[in-house]
């Protein structure tokens, strides 16, 4: 608003640091409390959870040859130990255990994802503290890069739609004041 920003007593420029503060204040303490924070957190965790299939994610990772590799390596590690040996001595070699593990594994990892996923709460990964530390942090940053100007523009392009009004009602109540105090005084 242009006309707005011609005009003024100063006190913009002369406590703009006061007043940019001030404006990182609201901003924070009216959009970002604890409480809307957590609420927020809990929504999306819940909607992401929703979208993402952690069984089907798991089972592509068990099919994965990364996995069928790991198998292969703990089984040669096992038959390697005392018990492994003795898994041998009976014919139980790793290649005759492997075709009846990965269905083992395959089969509890339906159940397993639930569990891994539930165990995690929106609250552990990312609290409402952390969350407006940071949003506290860009804030800080940000305000520090509006100059005077900047400040007198935001609260210009805030107020100046409404001043207006004010100005009208003020004439009209003013004026209307004016004119019954003086139609009552020459009665």
């Amino acid at each position: 608003n242009a006309e707005y920003m011609g005009i003024g007593s100063g006190v913009i420029p002369n406590r703009f640091k006061e007043i940019r503060q001030s404006i990182k204040d609201i901003i924070i303490t009216t959009f970002f409390d604890g409480n809307f924070i957590d609420k927020y957190l809990s929504q999306k965790f819940v909607e992401v959870r929703e979208s993402i299939n952690i069984e089907d994610k798991i089972k592509a990772i068990l099919e994965s040859e990364k996995v069928d590799l790991l198998i292969d390596k703990h089984l040669l590690e096992l038959s390697q130990r005392p018990e492994g040996m003795w898994m041998n001595m009976m014919g139980m070699t790793p290649s005759a255990l492997k075709p009846a593990i990965k269905p083992f594994i395959f089969g509890i990892s339906s159940q397993i994802g639930p569990m891994v996923f539930n165990s995690f709460q929106s609250s552990n990964i990312l609290s409402s503290e952390k969350v407006r530390f940071e949003i506290d942090c860009i804030l800080t940053q940000r305000m520090h890069e509006l100059s005077p100007q900047i400040i007198k523009q935001i609260i210009g392009d805030v107020i100046g739609p409404h001043l207006s009004w004010i100005i009208v009602w003020g004439v009209l109540i003013g004026g209307t004041t004016g004119f019954l105090t003086k139609f009552f005084e020459f009665n």
